[in-house]
């Protein structure tokens, strides 16, 4: 009984994902995939790094960053991601970071992917370069 409820909450949580918009799906690909390279919590550019690749794979014109965040927070208030406030005084500035909320794992945003029409299939990220590019190499 409780393997079978398990699996209706995993197919659940994979069917809500799949019904999301492209772009939300491609954010929650890009950061699932930081995510299973230990690289969350992860700061908003380098998932826009890894969501722009991603997006340029699968055909599709990238949101610029602002956009993008838009996506992120929507995300965050779906209970898909969760959102961390950083602040680190005058030099360091204030910044948000994202992982995948407890809720959702890796295995469902890959199985929700491979259901939609997304051809992600074969798509791999180098992270320590998105990282570098984005200027995050020590995050």
């Amino acid at each position: 009984m409780y393997a079978a409820k398990e699996e209706l909450d995993y197919g659940d949580m994979v069917e809500s994902v799949a019904d999301q918009d492209q772009h939300k799906q491609l954010i929650l690909s890009a950061v699932a995939r930081l995510d299973a390279d230990g690289r969350t919590p992860v700061r908003t550019k380098a998932i826009h790094a890894a969501y722009r690749r991603l997006a340029q794979a699968a055909g599709d014109d990238p949101l610029s960053q602002r956009g993008m965040y838009n996506h992120l927070t929507r995300l965050d208030m779906l209970g898909f991601l969760h959102s961390y406030q950083n602040n680190e005084g005058l030099r360091g500035g204030q910044y948000n970071t994202y992982e995948l909320s407890e809720a959702l794992t890796v295995a469902q945003v890959e199985d929700a992917i491979a259901e939609s029409d997304l051809l992600l299939d074969g798509v791999s990220l180098d992270v320590d370069r998105i990282l570098r590019d984005a200027g995050l190499a020590d995050t």
